[in-house]
């Protein structure tokens, strides 16, 4: 069978607020101004044909809807997973937006630590994660799909290698669908590395591979967004620094 190039996009999009161009990046008040059409803007200048999000918003609308229809990709899976910090009337949910068919839609919760997180000197629960899973099916045959948010480590006092990490860690990877020929992850890890081998090591397997990322995905520096697939090639990833949302986009094209 002919092999065939896919391009993906991972991209955390805080609620579709974007800055002002000559605003503070690094400061998350920045971040006050509804941007999905700049979203949408990007994402079809890009002409991507699986996107995985997270901090998508769903409630009385519903974003990752509107940015399908927009950019006519006709499938879809969505998962709320905690109410929104950046929107009351809203979910935090994370999706993917397919060109290729879905089927065996599947959101597994991950067991929350209870770690407290810290903003603006006041502490707070840290919210309800977990990851999706879907199959998409592309040159005849099936390419597993992830994505997932993990607990902002950098907001809390603990250690993402330290001991008392571990089994939030162990949870995460036992629900990775590493026994799949071939898989594509994408996510906000919230791990602030390159790669994520000393992260989640067991997800590592023989032929699973990772996007080594040495340049920043968020606004403040952090290379908190990670790519790990398996049964492809990979041809060509950038990230998008010049984005207007907190995190940056990772694009990234795999012959499949």
């Amino acid at each position: 069978m002919t092999k065939m190039i896919i391009t993906t996009v991972q991209w955390n999009i805080g609620g579709g607020l974007i800055r002002d161009k000559n605003s503070d990046k690094a400061v998350d008040q920045s971040y006050d101004t509804d941007g999905l059409k700049y979203i949408v803007n990007k994402l079809r200048e890009i002409n991507s044909d699986i996107i995985t999000f997270q901090e998508i918003h769903e409630g009385d609308f519903s974003q990752t809807k509107e940015v399908s229809e927009a950019l006519e990709m006709s499938y879809f899976v969505i998962n709320p997973y905690d109410n929104s910090h950046l929107n009351k009337q809203a979910r935090l949910s994370q999706s993917i937006i397919s060109k290729y068919p879905l089927s065996n839609h599947k959101y597994q919760m991950f067991t929350n630590p209870g770690f407290k997180v810290t903003i603006n000197g006041k502490q707070y629960p840290c919210h309800d994660k977990g990851i999706t899973s879907v199959d998409a099916k592309i040159n005849g045959d099936i390419l597993r799909l992830e994505t997932l948010h993990l607990i902002p480590f950098g907001r809390t006092e603990i250690d993402p290698l330290s001991k008392k990490a571990f089994q939030y860690r162990e949870d995460i990877s036992s629900k990775i669908a590493t026994d799949s020929k071939r898989f594509l992850l994408q996510g906000d890890f919230n791990f602030d590395n390159d790669s994520l081998k000393a992260f989640i090591p067991m997800v590592f397997s023989e032929g699973t591979k990772e996007i080594l990322q040495k340049l920043p995905t968020r606004a403040t520096g952090k290379r908190y967004d990670h790519v790990v697939y398996r049964g492809m090639e990979l041809v060509e990833t950038r990230v998008w620094e010049d984005a207007l949302t907190d995190h940056y986009p990772i694009v990234s094209t795999f012959l499949v």
